[in-house]
């Protein structure tokens, strides 16, 4: 059982959201949208999987818009230091987060190339769809990695945005597109 009593710094990150993450959670949410819409689009042509795929689109969307406002990987952080404490494995933990980062990628690759065969045969703006959620797992991927390096490009500023965000915003934008290329096609090609 975890102390009640700890301060987790998670608690403090949820009121912190600044003009970037609104504007990123605002992009998954015009993805999000606009992927619901896509999915009556497939059902209009009797398209199932690309029906599926645009509810798993949205869903994911959702979730990722949450995770920008509510920063669950800070939690989880968190909750897994206290843990490691509690069970006298915090010198170690360097091994442990290799090993959550070797089997993030492993299993990311899995799942991307499960996503493109599954995806093959499928109208060309679901692939572009896949292009921007490649882009936001690989974000996820290099951000879990967390070297001080990566995070100092991830901090690192641009006008309004860090790069990190103008990565998230990019596959946002590009998953909401395909969505409303896919809504606008003509033919169930």
């Amino acid at each position: 059982m975890l102390d009640p009593v700890v301060n987790f710094p998670w608690v403090e990150r949820i009121a912190d959201a600044d003009l970037a993450d609104w504007t990123t959670v605002a992009v998954y949410g015009l993805g999000a949208v606009c992927s619901f819409a896509a999915i009556a689009s497939a059902g209009k042509f009797g398209r199932s999987r690309e029906r599926f795929f645009w509810v798993a689109t949205a869903g994911l969307l959702v979730v990722f818009a949450l995770n920008e406002v509510f920063d669950f990987q800070t939690l989880i952080t968190d909750i897994g230091k206290v843990v490691a404490r509690r069970d006298g494995w915090y010198e170690g933990r360097h091994e442990i987060q290799f090993i959550f980062v070797i089997a993030l990628g492993i299993a990311g690759a899995v799942v991307g190339a499960t996503l493109l065969w599954l995806v093959r045969k499928m109208h060309w703006t679901v692939h572009l769809a896949v292009a921007g959620l490649g882009s936001i797992a690989l974000f996820i991927l290099a951000r879990a990695i967390s070297f001080h390096k990566m995070d100092a490009w991830f901090v690192q500023k641009m006008p309004l945005f860090n790069q990190g965000t103008v990565q998230e915003l990019i596959g946002g934008a590009i998953i909401a597109l395909a969505a409303i290329l896919y809504m606008l096609r003509r033919k169930p090609v």
